[in-house]
């Protein structure tokens, strides 16, 4: 017999008292008759046996059964569980807790979980802007998923929205809103921005400034700190964000719901009151506080210290107390009225410290009581009225009233009434303030709200140990809210089946109207609470009375329980629990007034603000208009009608809304973080309803595939013939075979299961998957032993045949050795013999050898003893003669030195005379030198006045034949004037005309005699030049012989001459070097004059315009396309020539003391440059040029730098000079920050252009063109390949470096675009596994091969160190590949230093996981989780992008030379061309003149080295 849906080794969830739900699985299951046993066992191996109807196994969870457990035990969506039930929704929950994974959608909910720690990067800018204009199924589970939902359902579908936050105090409510208000401010400010700075904080408009200023007004007035949340909120708002036709935020409306006014007056132990009154104690100043008559220390006053808790820990009260003023400002509220607000604050700490006596049975308070005297005067009531009507009450008669005392609790209440009167009235007031601020704007530009996104922030469902009214109207809301939560799930459920065209019937639900009906109808609890309050003579007994009588009846059973003992308590059975409610106090809470007298005395308040505020609140409290026609009196409303009817009108609103739900869970009683309690958040899921839904689901068809997922889920379930490529005819023929008719109908798009279908497939597939890998293991088995067999018998014949081969082997090696061994036994018997008889020969001439030596030496020794006698007598002979030649030798050379000393005073005398001589002639060759001078500058004179004659002769000789020519064509008019003549004689005005002609032939012909004697006497005096310049050839040719015989006779002085001479030529060389600078320094003056002038031109301005605008259109264009056809053309072109001609301009600026132009004419071309690169950014394969003008830039900057270091080292500093060096480091601050902006201009379009490129081209793409969804599922269908690839980035990235390399861009600055790139590339690839796109093992092959191709391209390129920019993604991919499962991951991945704790987590959290392969253990993401609390929850997960700066210093190692400038013929540009001639003559100049001052100290440094050749027995 069949076991249903459960079977041995499933998965199933156990009963635990502590845990509620532990693991277990199933170790048997087994039908025996009319009973099923099933045995299940939990982690620890306890086993239970569970006895069941066999029926029952086809049923999840009947009779004692256990709950199925879900594989995916961390889905985003609980609705994805594969068995929806109690046990696996807490555990999805938990899973995802413990992997710091606090949102979690079920359905159309989004359940919040709070980690009671800020997270602050789970809700920056970056954040803001990936949700945004995003479906919420593309991201993972987030606040900003809901609002971005609900802003665009309201932009699409036109209709309002409202997101409904609830949850227990401390589940983390109040911030949820603030986040998603704080989204709706930023997101459209971001979606305006899209062309910034990613990383920078969005510019939001005044509206939205307000809007985010009434977080702080509103918790600081009205939340406190309570046992369960340091920041509760203690009222419900209802917050009406305002949009016009254009979706753009105009203004806010808000409304608040049940203040908690009790708070005011008393708070539990280890509770605050609000949070206003201790931020003025900590922020007033003592100005403040003494004005206002306070202390610093709040347990002086009794409002503040009855919880013994005055600080929060980690909330600095002072700095909350600023932005809490701040906010008030940004509202619209100025300074007096926020003095008026704090006035009034401590007004009623003073009321609170107003000590009330009793005087036998009546109340008595001091009228001299100082805090009674602070108050009043704060509040500008007079002291004994107040005193007076707190201890006094007026019962109104007929026709007058009577004053009854009051005993001291009733004065004490009564006092306590007052200050909560106030309260509640300035809390009133603030709302209505803030909602005119936030419409200010709207109403003042007449703009229209089409619609409106609110987001309710309201109070969970409580349950304390006492509960009273607040609880009472708390739980009340939360019915109407649960009510609208069930109609609007079930609509939602009744829609997708409609769409679907299923045949449903209605799914019956438990619904609360019951509940609701008791309490608010015409005789309901708060109807008869109203009556009971107008009583005379009421009470809460009567009260709980009269509801036991109403409600006591059989149709009420499932809603109310009166109490077994006396009239104080009664309990009301809620849809998450019953609740016992305590009636004290519900009748004076409901009441929540003051006496008529008190009100007349506010009423008439000396301070405005207290009276207006106490008219505000009586305008608001004031009962409808109808009223007024009834003839009796009518009553102020109560509290519990006012909240009724204004719960009705949210329920309305809400109605007409689409709805969006945030359910708020706190985790744990202790408020400690990452702390998950079970018990605790089963009980939340209970009262916010996710487990009620999850039954309604269930009660439908809970579970749902698409065709596709369903195909792709169960492909093997079904034969491979049958399959087919239709997804709709797969999906039948797998339920044909599988599943009951009656259990699932097919939809439009999806198929939908009931309960129980499920388990039933998943079960036949793990069948079908184990039958699958049993067929597999068979055929491999079969082949694997196969194989082995095969390879030993292989191996075993290999073996024979080394074995025989060995044997022979040695049989042959051993016959060899005995052959072998007889031989060698022959050769060492003949060799021993040999040896012997070698040795007896040895000895025989050894002893002959001795004998015949002894003989030989004996002879030669006397041989050579007499030898010796005769060498010595011969030494003896010839010592005797040389010493006595040596004798005579010394007489003689000492008679010779004698004689020539004598000799040589005698010449030293005559040179000294001769020396005498030498000078004079001297000085006749120096001036013959200076007349040789001045003639030699005469004739040049000459010369210069003979060009100027022969100019002059030149131009006459034009003009005589300009005239002859027009003497020739005049002569032939006159002759044809003659013929006309003679034709018409008569004619007199032709006469007149001839004579006119004559005249003018006259004229000229005067005009030509003229110049020919101009001409004559031209010539006569070129004669008389030319004869004065033979006469001066022929004098400088004797003066020359004349100094070169000078010469002849000084050079042939002596050595002491020549050391006289040197002096003389280093004097005539300094005369020399005088001249020539005296001449060049003319010739300068005439060339900065002229400089000057063309520097001050506008001329020159509009020469760079051209010549900038040429190297931007033209000359880039064409070293483009010279270089794309590899021309050699190319490689000429000097791309620095704009550079090298700006330095030489402001150089000459700086020489003329134009510093103030120099830094103008930089300005400008800055300026220009910058704007034309900023034109033209539409691609970056159309921007080569941009390589151009970082060149340019680069070496303009080094020639600066170059004069600044060379300033820097100068010590002569004049005020000129320091001018000078100011300007320069002025132009070389500006050159490096337009260098700076090229540079980042150029990052920034290079990664424009690549950014849609990187994400396919780096994850997606790899080693094939797979698009990505790795082959986990069966493929149905065809997807388009990819359309990038990695090729197109490093196409990109060869389009830079061809670039850098053909503008010969600095090494780096190339080395800090490239690493720049990469690292972008690194950033984008890397945030895309983190919002867009999910890692896994092939992405991660992909990473890897794409990292290396990048890599490889550095290398090749020569920035080797710009792929550690991908270190990131290089860590990343080897994550993608580990093995998931295995015991020591977090120890492996503890090497991974680029990535942190969280970010690892996350990509294991978001990996795409194959049907092959395990998944990461629960186990494996607690200790990544524990390691992430241990290194700071608030890493970042994603990473920041910035440009990657360049070493400036560095790159002027190699600056470039000035030696080749050249203008390019095409550009027109006179003034720059002849400042760059007149530059290159100056420089000539100084280079001659440094020349010729070099010749001169080399013939100073040659004298004084021949001086000091001198010997040392001559002196000058």
């Amino acid at each position: 017999m069949t076991s249903g849906i459960y079977y041995k080794g499933l998965q199933c969830w156990i009963p635990d008292e502590q845990s509620q739900w532990i693991p277990g699985s199933i170790k048997d299951c087994r039908v025996e008759g009319e009973k099923a046993f099933l045995t299940v066992q939990d982690e620890n191996e306890n086993e239970t046996v569970i006895t069941v109807k066999p029926d029952d196994l086809n049923y999840e969870g009947r009779n004692g059964l256990p709950f199925l457990r879900s594989i995916n035990s961390d889905a985003d969506d609980l609705t994805d569980l594969s068995y929806l039930n109690e046990p696996s929704v807490l555990d999805a929950l938990s899973t995802r807790y413990n992997q710091l994974q606090i949102y979690t959608y079920s359905g159309i909910v989004l359940i919040a979980v709070n980690p009671f720690q800020r997270l602050p990067n789970l809700y920056t800018h970056e954040i803001v802007r990936a949700y945004s204009e995003k479906s919420r199924d593309e991201l993972d589970p987030h606040l900003y998923a809901i609002a971005e939902d609900s802003y665009k359902c309201m932009n699409q579908e036109h209709k309002n929205q409202t997101i409904i936050i609830s949850g227990e105090s401390g589940a983390g409510k109040t911030v949820s809103a603030r986040y998603i208000m704080r989204y709706f401010a930023s997101v459209q400010a971001l979606i305006q921005s899209t062309d910034s700075n990613f990383h920078e904080a969005p510019q939001l408009t005044a509206v939205e400034n307000e809007i985010l200023a009434t977080n702080p007004i509103m918790e600081a007035f009205g939340n406190s700190k309570t046992s369960r949340n340091d920041n509760s909120s203690r009222f419900g708002k209802y917050i009406q964000i305002l949009f016009d036709g254009n979706a753009t935020i105009i203004g806010a409306k808000i409304q608040t719901y049940l203040l908690e006014r009790s708070r005011l007056v008393f708070q539990p132990n280890q509770e605050r009151n609000y949070h206003i009154f201790y931020q003025i104690l900590a922020g007033s100043s003592s100005e403040q506080l003494e004005k206002w008559k306070l202390v610093e220390n709040s347990q002086e006053f009794n409002y503040l210290k009855q919880g013994n808790c005055s600080t929060i820990e980690g909330v600095n009260d002072k700095e909350e107390f600023k932005a809490t003023v701040d906010a008030l400002k940004t509202v619209g509220i100025d300074n007096d009225t926020c003095e008026c607000i704090f006035s009034l604050l401590a007004a009623l700490l003073h009321i609170g410290n107003i000590e009330v006596k009793h005087s036998r049975n009546d109340a008595y308070i001091d009228s001299k009581n100082e805090n009674l005297i602070n108050a009043t005067s704060l509040l500008g009531v007079d002291p004994s009225s107040l005193v007076k009507w707190l201890t006094k009450r007026k019962i109104k008669m007929a026709s007058e009233g009577i004053l009854k005392p009051l005993n001291e609790f009733q004065a004490v209440v009564a006092r306590d009434s007052v200050a909560k009167f106030l309260y509640a009235s300035l809390f009133d007031w603030l709302v209505a303030t803030i909602n005119k601020a936030l419409m200010y704007s709207a109403d003042k530009s007449n703009q229209t709200a089409k619609s409106f996104i609110g987001v309710l922030d309201i109070y969970g469902f409580e349950h304390f140990k006492k509960n009273s009214f607040e609880q009472f109207c708390i739980n009340y809301a939360n019915e109407k809210l649960q009510q609208e939560f069930y109609r609007h799930v079930f609509k939602l459920e009744q829609e997708e089946y409609a769409a679907e065209g299923l045949n449903w019937s209605y799914i019956d639900y438990q619904d609360n109207q019951q509940c609701i009906s008791m309490i608010e109808s015409r005789l309901g609890i708060l109807s008869l609470l109203d009556e009971e309050c107008r009583m005379p003579t009421n009470s809460d007994e009567n009260w709980v009375s009269k509801l036991n009588d109403a409600f006591s009846k059989p149709e009420f059973k499932n809603s109310y329980q009166k109490s077994r003992f006396g009239n104080k308590e009664f309990t009301i059975k809620h849809y998450a629990l019953d609740v016992v409610y305590c009636a004290e106090g519900f009748i004076d809470k409901n009441r929540d007034t003051i006496s008529d007298e008190l009100l007349e005395l506010f009423t008439n308040s000396d301070v405005p603000f207290v009276k207006d505020l106490v008219l505000f609140r009586l305008e608001q409290t004031a009962p409808p208009a109808d009223t007024k026609k009834i003839k009796t009196k009518p009553k102020s409303n109560t509290l519990g009608s006012m909240f009724k009817s204004s719960l009705v009108s949210l329920m309305s609103t809400i109605n007409e809304t689409n709805a969006h739900y945030i359910r708020c869970i706190k985790p744990n009683e202790e408020k400690e973080a990452w702390k998950f309690d079970n018990q605790m958040v089963v009980s939340q899921l209970r009262a916010c309803g996710v487990l009620e839904t999850i039954k309604i689901s269930c009660a439908g068809f809970p579970s749902r595939w698409t065709f596709d997922e369903f195909v792709s889920r169960y492909y093997m379930l079904v034969p491979s013939a049958v399959r087919t490529t239709e997804s709709l005819t797969f999906s039948k023929a797998i339920l044909e075979k599988h599943a009951d008719p009656t259990k699932y109908q097919i939809g439009k798009t999806k198929i939908f299961f009931r309960s129980g279908v499920t388990p039933l497939l998943e079960s036949a597939r793990d069948k079908a998957l184990k039958h699958a890998a049993h067929l597999l293991y068979e055929a491999f088995a079969v082949n694997y032993y196969r194989t082995r067999f095969l390879l030993s018998r292989k191996r075993v014949r290999s073996f024979q045949a080394v074995a025989h081969g060995f044997l022979s082997r040695r049989h042959t090696e051993y016959e060899l050795l005995s052959s072998n061994i007889i031989k060698l036994q022959s050769l060492w018997r003949t060799a021993l013999k040999r040896k012997e008889f070698i040795q007896t020969k040895n000895s025989i001439l050894k002893v002959q050898s001795i004998i015949r030596g002894f003989l030989l030496r004996q002879t030669l020794e006397e041989k050579t003893k007499h030898d010796a006698t005769l060498i010595i007598q011969s030494l003896w002979l010839t010592f005797k003669a040389h010493k006595h030649y040596k004798e005579l030798q010394y007489y003689a050379v000492r008679i010779q030195s004698l004689w020539r000393m004598k000799l040589a005073k005698r010449q030293l005398t005559e040179l000294k005379i001769e020396s005498t001589k030498a000078s004079h002639l001297k000085q006749v060759s120096y001036r013959l030198e200076s007349r040789l001078f001045e003639i030699s500058k005469q004739l040049d004179n000459s010369e210069q006045e003979n060009n100027k004659f022969r100019e002059r002769i030149a131009e006459l000789e034009s003009h005589l034949s300009n005239y002859a020519e027009a003497k020739l064509a005049q002569e032939r008019e006159l002759e044809q004037t003659r013929v006309l003549i003679s034709d018409q004689s008569q004619d007199g005005e032709l006469k007149e005309l001839l004579e006119e002609k004559e005249n003018a032939l006259i004229m000229m012909e005067e005009e030509m005699r003229q110049v020919n004697d101009a001409n004559t006497e031209l010539l006569r005096v070129n004669a008389t030049l030319k004869s004065q310049l033979k006469n001066y050839d022929m004098i400088i040719v004797e003066q020359t012989s004349q100094l070169k015989e000078k010469n002849r006779i000084i050079a042939s002085l002596t050595k002491a001459t020549k050391i006289l001479n040197s002096a003389s030529s280093i004097e005539q060389s300094r005369n020399s070097e005088e001249k020539s600078r005296r001449d060049s320094s003319l010739m300068e003056m005439r060339t900065q004059k002229e400089m000057l002038v063309l520097l001050m031109n506008d001329g020159l301005k509009h020469d760079l315009d051209k010549l900038t605008e040429y190297a931007g259109r033209t000359f880039t264009t064409l070293k483009t396309l010279l270089l794309k056809d590899n021309d050699v053309e190319a490689q000429k072109l000097d791309h620095l020539f704009l550079a090298k001609l700006l330095f030489i301009i402001i150089s000459q600026m700086w020489k003329s003391n134009l510093c103030q132009e120099s830094v103008a004419l930089v300005e400008r071309y800055c300026v220009h440059t910058l704007e034309y690169v900023f034109q033209k950014t539409s691609s970056a394969n159309e921007r080569p040029d941009i390589g151009f003008w970082v060149a340019n830039t680069h070496a303009l900057l080094a020639f600066v730098y170059t004069k600044q270091q060379a300033f820097k080292h100068s010590s002569a500093f004049t005020l000129l000079s320091t001018e000078s060096h100011e300007s320069v480091q002025t132009i070389f601050e500006m050159i490096e920050s337009h260098l700076s902006k090229i540079f980042f201009e150029w990052v920034r379009q290079v990664n424009n252009f690549l950014k849609p490129l990187i994400v396919q081209a780096m994850i997606i793409t790899g080693t094939n063109t797979d698009a990505g969804d790795e082959n986990r599922k069966l493929r149905i269908k065809f997807f388009e390949k990819p359309k990038y690839k990695i090729t197109d980035v490093i196409h990109v990235l060869n389009k830079v470096h061809d670039s850098c390399q053909a503008y010969k861009v600095n090494y780096e600055i190339y080395n800090a675009l490239i690493r720049s790139i990469y690292r972008f590339i690194n950033v984008e690839a890397f945030n895309s596994l983190f919002i867009d796109e999910r890692g896994s093992w092939k992405r991660g092959t992909n990473i890897s091969y794409n990292y290396h191709v990048l890599k490889d391209w550095c290398l090749e390129s020569g920035v080797p160190e710009a792929y550690l920019q991908l270190e990131e993604l290089l860590q990343t991919s080897k994550i993608l590949q580990f093995v998931k499962d295995d015991p020591n991951y977090v120890a492996r991945v503890r090497d991974f230093y680029a990535l942190n704790f969280l970010q690892i987590k996350t990509l294991l959290h978001r990996y795409d996981y194959a049907d092959y392969e395990a998944h990461v253990p629960k186990k494996t993401m607690s200790e990544l989780s524990k390691n992430i609390v241990a290194e700071g929850i608030n890493q970042r997960e994603q990473l920041t992008y910035e440009v990657l700066d360049y070493r400036l210093q560095d790159s002027f190692e190699e600056s470039p030379s000035l030696e080749k400038i050249k203008i390019p013929d095409d550009c027109n540009v006179t003034y720059l061309r002849r400042i760059i001639d007149l530059a290159s003559a100056e420089e000539s100049v100084e280079q001659a003149l440094i020349t010729v001052g070099n010749v001169a100290d080399n013939d100073v440094q040659n004298s004084s080295d021949e001086e000091n050749q001198v010997p040392n027995g001559i002196k000058v």
